[in-house]
């Protein structure tokens, strides 16, 4: 073979070499390409089960801090002790338990708000506006959610009971007290859940609200009226009653109320131990703020 066939057949194998070391760093170069593909499938796999799992965890915590807090709801817990009668020739150590009653679910009935209308009478646009006290100038003033301030004559109130809206102004401080009927005095304590008590009096002790008195006490009655204390959204039930001592003191004693009591633990006892007379109607609820007497 001359030195010139040998230098081609070189350059030949020198060729055919490296198209195949290209070809085997082609394949080479797809197959680590692919690899990387799994592997990054793989981690975003991973990734998604993970995210899942977590969403999963997160779902089944949120159910169980639901149902604690069902749970709590369910079974509150109330304030225990001992009751201990030692009079009238009893002995007696008796486990009780207490629960307030008060007029929360009264108050919780109801939802105030203010609003101004940015729109016009025909199509208005309310929005809900606060109270703002403004310590620098030392008034009060009205803004929305965005800080933006309103005049208090275009503030409008608003009242949500269960849940139905309308608009509605304050009521005015009472001035006049009108009976309206009497009631059973009997029926003040048992009945009514007072939640304030005040005491009415004239400087004319021998006027007539001494003889009023003196009619209520003989009939053993209350008068029922309707008092605003302060100009507000707050009314209440009066039920007046007559207050002798044997001193020859007297006094007319006011009982405020806006509701029948709501009790909740009623215990079973045997029909020939209560009498008709002594079997309370069932409380209903009302549409009102307070109930009529």
């Amino acid at each position: 073979m001359t030195p010139s066939a040998q230098s081609v057949t070189r350059v030949r194998r020198f060729r055919v070499c490296g198209n195949s070391a290209v070809r085997l760093y082609s394949v080479c170069a797809c197959l680590s390409g692919k690899v990387n593909d799994v592997s990054k499938q793989n981690v975003v796999t991973k990734a998604v089960t993970s995210e899942a799992r977590i969403s999963a965890l997160k779902a089944e915590l949120q159910q169980v801090t639901g149902e604690v807090k069902d749970s709590k709801v369910k079974t509150p817990r109330y304030s225990g002790g001992k009751l201990i009668v030692e009079q009238v020739g009893m002995s007696l150590s008796i486990d009780v338990k207490w629960d307030k009653v008060d007029s929360a679910e009264l108050d919780a009935k109801v939802h105030r708000t203010h609003k101004i209308n940015r729109g016009t009478p025909e199509n208005p646009e309310w929005i809900e506006v606060r109270e703002k006290a403004m310590y620098e100038d030392n008034k009060r003033v009205w803004v929305d959610a965005e800080g933006k301030q309103y005049d208090s004559s275009m503030v409008h109130d608003f009242t949500a009971i269960d849940g139905k809206e309308t608009e509605t102004r304050p009521f005015e401080m009472t001035k006049q007290i009108r009976v309206l009927k009497e009631v059973p005095r009997a029926e003040i304590e048992s009945e009514f859940l007072i939640e304030h008590q005040y005491e009415f009096f004239s400087s004319n002790m021998q006027g007539s609200l001494w003889k009023y008195g003196q009619h209520l006490r003989t009939a053993q009655t209350a008068a029922v009226c309707k008092i605003v204390l302060r100009k507000g959204y707050k009314d209440y039930n009066l039920l007046l009653v007559p207050i002798v001592r044997p001193d020859g003191q007297f006094v007319m004693l006011g009982f405020l109320v806006r509701e029948r009591k709501k009790l909740k633990h009623w215990m079973p006892v045997n029909a020939q131990d209560s009498s008709s007379s002594e079997v309370d109607n069932p409380n209903t609820a009302t549409a009102s703020v307070i109930e009529e007497i």
